[in-house]
């Protein structure tokens, strides 16, 4: 069913001519929607949240940068999503734990020890509650997370849209007219109504909501990747949200992303993180 509804727009849309071509560009997205809880004490080890604080294992100790532990964004409970997941690109059990000090969010590219992604795949028995170690660290809002899943589609200017000559302001786009570059806005909006999906735009997986200019080019840089820009892979994707007091730059996006590589072999690691805003 999820496939059919993007498969129908697609062929449906003034661009069917390419249609096969954007079909086999569609990747599932696994969408976030937050809850707020006044209370994380009664919450379960591990639960699938954005803010409030990690739980974590006595062997795993809570990241710092400059002496201080970094905030939690997001913990991810992976079992939650394992249905939602249906490409297997995330294992399906443990934990993931993302974490950012917004200190940086004047710097570019990010200071790469601002930001933190760890992967725990042991006994979940062993998560603890932890503490809030300092009155001078910021916690967001706890929110649990429910999921769903739905299909996106390249940003306009993404490198993956090239073949193509769909990818803006590519001379060559601009040659097959305003109406193709319309038309392929038109789909996108159309897609994210056939999946209720509104703003705040929080995501695992899938290709990203991009607020400037292509984030593939931009990881090829600020990462000094050497491989194919097209190997990386969006990973987590928080949107600015004022009932999670998050605010990152000018209404802006933080999209964690990995190389496909990495994200094959669990290799969370090597996850670099960029903020674009309006």
């Amino acid at each position: 069913m999820i496939a059919e509804k993007a498969h129908s727009l697609i062929r449906k849309s003034k661009l069917a001519p390419m249609a096969d071509q954007l079909i086999a560009l569609l990747r599932q997205t696994i969408s976030l929607k937050t809850h707020p809880v006044s209370d994380e004490t009664p919450l379960s080890l591990g639960i699938s949240k954005l803010g409030g604080l990690p739980d974590l294992p006595p062997d795993i100790a809570w990241p710092e940068w400059g002496d201080q532990p970094l905030p939690l964004i997001a913990q991810i409970h992976l079992s939650d999503i394992a249905s939602y997941d249906q490409a297997n690109e995330l294992p399906h059990s443990g934990i993931l734990y993302f974490f950012f000090n917004e200190a940086v969010l004047e710097t570019s590219p990010l200071t790469p020890k601002s930001w933190r992604v760890i992967y725990y795949e042991g006994d979940l028995s062993n998560l603890q509650h932890t503490s809030l170690p300092s009155e001078d660290v910021e916690v967001y809002p706890t929110h649990i997370v429910t999921f769903s899943s739905l299909l996106t589609l390249p940003p306009l200017d993404s490198l993956l849209l090239e073949p193509l000559n769909l990818s803006f302001p590519n001379p060559e786009a601009l040659d097959r007219g305003r109406d193709t570059i319309d038309a392929y806005l038109t789909l996108h909006q159309q897609l994210d109504e056939a999946y209720n999906r509104v703003s705040p735009y929080h995501q695992l997986l899938g290709h990203p909501f991009q607020i400037q200019s292509d984030l593939l080019q931009e990881y090829q840089r600020d990462a000094h990747y050497s491989g194919d820009p097209t190997d990386w892979r969006l990973l987590l994707q928080i949107d600015s949200d004022d009932d999670l007091a998050m605010l990152w730059g000018d209404v802006g996006m933080l999209y964690f992303s990995l190389p496909q590589q990495a994200l094959a072999k669990r290799g969370f690691s090597q996850t670099h993180l960029i903020i674009q805003s309006s």
